[in-house]
């Protein structure tokens, strides 16, 4: 995720089709309409919909926020049983809190007062720093689960000026798939970002870290004007969501569902309640409505998908006039951008929004799509005109049919 400022650009906005076989679903024509005016994540961001009376649940922003875009909460006013006014602001400062501060905390890109964040660590290198305990922690999940992904800061800083650019010409400059010079930089940073003698993280006692880099890397930084040694990549938003859900948590505020713009979310809410939504997949040049997804209870989703379709995807994404998209899941081998499928859909009862971000860069981020690392949770996604689908986290139903294109569902094998 790049700095939460408002791109210029004109929207990117897919077909995407609304008329529905059998029954008239209007809440999924709201669904699609919605997501055109949000240009938002797919999934995160479509409506996610209560399907009992669930009159009290609407969205609370953060308070004087810039993030409040990027991130949405809505919440069941009323259901605890407490005077609903009360409950309504005692929700929405838990949250804006949570929400600046865990935020803040994992940026790569901007700096805040009094604020220790990734941006923080990578203007000092070889310094011991003191972290907050969510950041430290985040940091040593990645050095074990993770595959050095969150050392592609440059890889990544070199991308970001692909996404922001302005025409096809200027990204294909900046882009190491399209421009020779800079496929020669991106190489040698990525030979660096792979090599831990040139880089690693030191966990030391009392949540304090030490970023270690190589005179020989920070001297090839300063040469191109780098500074990003490190980044979390397509897993920022997960740790954001995923801390403020807990902050949430731990004050007992659970009848609620916390989103992110680029498809994380995490639904706290332990009721025995239905819960649905249209799980949108890319099928040629079109994103289609394909299939329904239901659940109840709580429940972490992520639904990644490697195309924009809005503004706000100006953030993680450049889409050329050849229909070739660059986007943010990078192979730490080649330091390119790769992906076996346009998109997916993730979730799980029990693991994090981290937990699938990790499975999804596994899954996709290769020649051909594995399923296998999906096991134990539940996923979908199209293969031809097939909803492929495994585990039982999720109901999916209803498959998407018009004059033009029909789509099935099958179980994975």
């Amino acid at each position: 995720m790049r700095k939460y400022a408002k791109d210029k650009r004109p929207d990117v906005k897919p077909v995407i089709k609304a008329e529905l076989s059998g029954k008239n679903k209007k809440w999924r024509i709201a669904a699609v309409i919605l997501l055109l005016i949000l240009g938002a994540s797919l999934i995160a961001f479509s409506a996610v919909r209560l399907l009992g009376k669930g009159k009290g649940y609407t969205e609370i922003e953060a308070e004087d926020s810039v993030f409040s875009e990027f991130f949405k909460l809505h919440y069941d006013i009323g259901a605890s049983g407490a005077a609903a006014s009360a409950e309504y602001r005692k929700v929405r400062d838990v949250y804006s809190k949570a929400l600046d501060k865990y935020a803040k905390l994992f940026s790569s890109d901007t700096d805040y007062s009094g604020i220790v964040n990734i941006r923080y660590i990578n203007l000092h290198p070889n310094e011991e720093i003191s972290v907050d305990p969510a950041l430290f922690e985040a940091l040593k999940k990645l050095e074990t689960m993770g595959d050095g992904q969150h050392y592609l800061g440059i890889t990544l800083e070199i991308y970001g000026a692909v996404f922001s650019s302005s025409g096809d010409g200027y990204a294909a400059a900046q882009d190491p798939k399209r421009d020779a010079a800079m496929g020669d930089i991106n190489r040698m940073a990525c030979e660096f970002s792979r090599d831990r003698d040139a880089v690693n993280i030191e966990f030391l006692a009392d949540n304090k870290i030490r970023l270690n880099v190589s005179e020989e890397y920070m001297t090839f930084a300063s040469e191109y004007g780098f500074t990003n040694y490190i980044d979390l990549g397509i897993f920022t938003s997960a740790f954001i969501v995923d801390a403020t859900a807990e902050a949430l948590t731990e004050e007992g505020l659970t009848y609620g569902s916390i989103s992110s713009y680029d498809g994380f979310s995490r639904n706290l809410d332990t009721r025995d309640i239905d819960y649905s939504f249209s799980f949108y997949s890319k099928y040629g040049d079109t994103v289609y409505p394909v299939c329904d997804v239901s659940y109840k209870g709580s429940i972490s989703s992520y639904a990644p998908k490697t195309y924009p379709t809005g503004k706000i995807d100006a953030l993680d994404f450049y889409l050329y006039s050849d229909g070739v998209s660059a986007h943010k899941f990078i192979d730490t081998e080649s330091g390119e951008y790769k992906s076996s499928l346009p998109d997916l859909l993730l979730a799980s009862r029990d693991e994090s929004c981290f937990s699938l971000a990790i499975r999804a860069y596994n899954a996709l981020v290769r020649d051909s799509f594995d399923e296998e690392v999906l096991t134990g949770i539940g996923a979908a996604w199209l293969e031809g005109n097939t909803v492929r689908h495994m585990g039982d986290e999720v109901e999916i139903s209803n498959p998407y049919s018009d004059e033009k294109v029909s789509f099935i569902i099958a179980k994975s094998k």
